[in-house]
């Protein structure tokens, strides 16, 4: 589900940064697709990762407080990335024909792209947990 939701992400990046510079159709083939695919795997990913990276703190027991503090820490630190590169985007192409349409749109998808991080971290990196792990070995 991880590959899927960063799938996503890159097809609407991608959108964003045809917008305007090629045929409408492409564009939105790219923006919806990108849209389409991101959102519903993410969905899928919250549910398969037990809406840690974004349910309520209380419902988590520590193990998982734990990795939610990880992963939103990392995800934080890499939506400030996308921000900055979405700002030298702008900048680059402020004198070009709708470069302001053209720096938000791109900014739009760098953003939903990070906000989908700590789900795609937490679903890569999160152990499976098998059930043998839990049981108590009795010595015999």
């Amino acid at each position: 589900m991880s590959v899927l939701v960063v799938l996503g992400d890159l097809i609407l990046i991608a959108g964003a940064a045809l917008f305007r510079s090629q045929p409408p159709p492409v564009f939105v083939v790219c923006w919806f697709g990108g849209c389409v695919i991101a959102a519903g795997a993410h969905y899928l990913l919250r549910i398969l990762t037990g809406k840690m990276s974004g349910g309520f703190s209380l419902r988590l027991d520590e193990r998982e407080r734990e990795w939610r503090h990880r992963v939103t820490f990392v995800s934080y630190q890499i939506l400030v990335v996308l921000m900055m590169v979405a700002v030298f985007h702008g900048l680059i192409i402020a004198d070009t024909e709708d470069g302001g349409v053209r720096g938000a749109m791109m900014a739009c998808a760098l953003l939903v792209t990070g906000t989908t991080l700590s789900g795609v971290i937490l679903g890569w990196t999160l152990p499976d947990d098998d059930p043998e792990d839990f049981e108590e070995v009795s010595p015999t």
